[in-house]
């Protein structure tokens, strides 16, 4: 036992050596990388861009005491190119409402990640001005007239992201307004149209109605020319002619074929328009035309059932004055007017739409164009 404490002092020298040897050896190096990357200026992770909008991701390196290599080219990517793209300069578009994952990564330094969800929102932008155009803000109607004001109105900004209005009549028995701004003038008198939007905005626009009863100046029709689109069937027993809607009987009508259909060796294709054209001869000014149904026949599936309107003054070039207008067969006659007063030489009727099943003609009886005075 004594030898063997005597040996321990020798033993614990022969330790020391050995380690203080290992010590020596030992060499410590401090990391040069960096410690990692992310992207700067966002909140709780998360990057928001409007559709169709830009925003430049900012990048920063986390470097510690290390040396960075300048400067650190980073690599984007999105996870879904439906939701946002990004360019190699890390500039992220909005292309649908949703959210994706913005991945980064470092060129020099592969091991280095970054990430951040990107949500994209459709921008919501308010009703700023709603605006009349000239000459409806204070408008004259005729008893029994109508008048479609939304097309004369327009809101701003253009891409408000609700451009729905409201309508609103001060005196409904003056006249009416419909959810969709039609007026309809009830009785003389006047009465304030205002609109409102529905997104809350707070603006708003008035049309300020006066309701009278019209006296109607028919055009002195001598002289003018009708041409219609297709060759008539001969109809002896109604005088059908072109001329027929311009010699003052209601016994008498211009009788076209139907698209799709064939009467007295005439056929009209399915997708032919069919139509005919007023010459005046010389320019004049109008904002209504009359149209009279024979008064010998009642039959509906031979009256036309919507119209549109254009005006030419070199027979040519045609401008839509009104589009797809309801024509009252129902009716003996009726009035089409004009939201303004227009002057032309030439006024194109085209057919719009008809009974599809029955009758392979439309007739009109009589045709009067004129300006209203109050």
């Amino acid at each position: 036992m004594k030898k063997y404490i005597k040996a321990l002092p020798v033993l614990f020298s022969m330790l020391c050596l050995l380690f203080v040897s290992c010590e020596d050896k030992i060499e410590y190096v401090e990391s040069k990388k960096p410690q990692g990357i992310k992207i700067v200026g966002i909140t709780n992770n998360t990057i928001e861009v409007y559709t169709t909008a830009t925003r430049q991701v900012e990048m920063a390196v986390i470097s510690g005491n290390a040396e960075v290599e300048s400067p650190v080219t980073f690599v984007y990517k999105s996870s879904d190119k439906d939701v946002f793209t990004v360019s190699p300069t890390g500039l992220i578009t909005g292309v649908g409402v949703g959210e994706a994952v913005l991945n980064v990564g470092a060129e020099q330094y592969p091991e280095l990640k970054a990430m951040a969800v990107v949500k994209i929102t459709n921008e919501y932008f308010n009703i700023t001005s709603i605006e009349i155009a000239s000459g409806f803000e204070d408008y004259t109607m005729a008893v029994g007239t109508i008048l479609n004001l939304s097309p004369y109105i327009t809101v701003k900004p253009e891409n408000a992201s609700n451009p729905a209005l409201t309508f609103a009549s001060s005196d409904g028995k003056v006249a009416t307004v419909s959810e969709a701004g039609v007026i309809e003038a009830k009785k003389t008198g006047a009465a304030t149209i205002k609109i409102i939007p529905a997104d809350g905005s707070p603006v708003s626009a008035e049309c300020k109605i006066t309701v009278k009863e019209a006296v109607y100046n028919n055009l002195d029709r001598t002289g003018w020319v009708i041409t219609p689109s297709h060759k008539l069937p001969k109809d002896d027993a109604i005088s059908n002619a072109p001329e027929s809607l311009l010699d003052d009987k209601t016994t008498t009508c211009l009788s076209m074929v139907k698209p799709d259909k064939s009467y007295d060796g005439i056929t009209v294709g399915a997708g032919e328009e069919v139509f005919f054209v007023v010459d005046m001869k010389t320019e004049a000014a109008f904002d209504y035309l009359r149209l009279d149904h024979r008064s010998n026949n009642s039959y509906a599936y031979l009256r036309p059932y919507a119209l549109s309107i254009f005006g030419s003054n070199d027979g040519n070039a045609f401008t839509p004055i009104l589009e797809n207008i309801p024509a009252k067969y129902e009716q003996a006659n009726y009035y089409i007017h004009l939201p303004a007063q227009v002057k032309y030489r030439y006024v194109k009727i085209l057919y719009t739409d008809w009974d599809k099943k029955s009758g392979a003609t439309m007739q009109l009886s009589e045709l009067n164009i004129g300006l209203k005075s109050f």
